[in-house]
């Protein structure tokens, strides 16, 4: 059982760290964006949406951790597909989410 929640907190933490570092990604991405914006109002955003993140990689954690719980009742290899999957599909939806919200242009009116 150790083992299982050890690996969902590192799911977690994983998820946390992509999430924040996506923010220096975006920020060298739509640098014109962030011109008269010194480095302190750059750390401010990026510790706000530090937060923000942390919520969202405790959303996408949930999926896991019911798989986690469920794995002890059932059998592996199923339980182990299904994270597979679910892991595909959540990797796909997030990851270009910095690049989406700049062409959207969520941040063009700022």
């Amino acid at each position: 059982m150790k083992q299982r929640i050890y690996k969902l907190l590192l799911i977690y933490v994983v998820l946390v760290a992509i999430f924040a570092l996506q923010h220096p990604v975006f920020i060298a991405c739509y640098h014109s964006l962030f011109r008269g914006v010194g480095l302190g109002g750059v750390c401010a955003a990026t510790w706000h949406g530090l937060r923000m993140d942390m919520a969202m990689a405790g959303y996408l954690a949930i999926v896991p951790g019911l798989l986690a719980a469920a794995s002890v009742w059932t059998a592996g290899r199923a339980m182990r597909y299904a994270a597979c999957i679910y892991s595909a599909v959540a990797a796909a939806v997030v990851s270009p989410r910095p690049m989406a919200q700049g062409c959207i242009g969520f941040y063009r009116k700022f």
